[in-house]
């Protein structure tokens, strides 16, 4: 098979998917370039995001069923949809025009297009039939990864509007995308006796998403306001900004941003943890397989907490110059 077709094959169906969300913003249309930032962001945040699954994700093929749920659901979905979520939220969402209901489905799936499109490179072109892999993604894994992340957008989008509160937000995107990625993973990988046929559960679970994907269109279409960003743009440099945490200062973003590396640190040592504890229980190991997770867990925790400290010292008032 040309590697050229097969090169097609992987990238053309989440482009066309996004190009289809963007061409249905016919209120006000995103400008290209953050579409195209969000696309490629989503694409970067796929590189960390398939390390962690290496370093967490059991190497034995045949896993039991509890075994299988809490690798597709706690970790691959989990880890997945959460890097849609942050270049949604940390990137997208901090943009002027970002400032539509229907901005969200059309960001949301920029950053999942670009997740899709680059893990899809490695799976059409590493195949050796590539191109049944590639077809079967395109009818399947691509809509299910875009339509999670237009799904984590959408309510994004709602609760910047004022019309969700914090859980339904979190429970209408977030929960709802992880659950059914979850389960689209988990009966693709269920293997052994008696499952021969569950990977055809996949088809409802995309066609749900996409039910999910109509209401909100219309949703969003039938509710076309703007409102005000929420979160305004950095207008001043760090040479500028007044010391102290006024208005204009950078300390709050400082500080938010420490917490923001706080937490991605704290949270991939307990990945690393709950990975130790469970070579630990299941699997025997040599001594360097049991202690690499141990180090990255520690070395995560402990940078965890200096961006921790590094928080709080900047959340301090500092004297104003004379």
């Amino acid at each position: 098979m040309s590697i050229l077709v097969l090169l097609v094959l992987a990238v053309v169906p989440g482009v066309l998917l996004l190009l289809f969300f963007y061409l249905k913003d016919t209120y006000q249309r995103e400008p290209w370039l953050i579409v195209a930032g969000s696309f490629l962001l989503g694409a970067i945040i796929t590189i960390p995001i398939a390390f962690l699954e290496m370093a967490l994700l059991s190497d034995t093929h045949q896993k039991s069923w509890p075994v299988l749920a809490m690798e597709t659901f706690l970790i691959i979905a989990l880890l997945e949809e959460l890097g849609k979520y942050l270049v949604l939220r940390f990137y997208a969402a901090r943009k002027p025009e970002f400032n539509e209901i229907f901005d969200g489905l059309v960001y949301g799936a920029a950053a999942a297009s670009g997740f899709a499109t680059f893990e899809n490179l490695f799976y059409v072109l590493g195949e050796e039939n590539g191109l049944y892999v590639g077809l079967l993604r395109a009818v399947l894994t691509i809509p299910m990864h875009i339509f999670t992340g237009a799904l984590i957008g959408y309510w994004l989008a709602r609760g910047l509007a004022g019309q969700a509160p914090v859980l339904l937000r979190l429970g209408g995107g977030l929960v709802t995308a992880i659950a059914t990625h979850g389960l689209f993973d988990f009966v693709l990988f269920l293997d052994g006796p008696g499952t021969e046929y569950a990977s055809v559960i996949a088809v409802p679970v995309v066609l749900y998403l996409l039910l999910l994907m109509i209401l909100a269109v219309r949703y969003s279409r039938r509710h076309p306001e703007i409102w005000p960003l929420q979160t305004e743009p950095l207008a001043v440099s760090l040479r500028t900004a007044p010391a102290s945490g006024g208005p204009g200062s950078v300390v709050p973003r400082l500080r938010w941003l420490f917490l923001a590396i706080t937490w991605t640190f704290l949270g991939t040592s307990i990945l690393f943890m709950g990975r130790m504890v469970y070579v630990i229980a299941f699997e025997s190991v040599t001594m360097i397989r049991l202690l690499a997770p141990g180090v990255v867990a520690a070395t995560g925790a402990l940078l965890g907490l200096v961006f921790y400290l590094l928080a709080r010292r900047s959340s301090r008032q500092l004297p104003v110059a004379n």
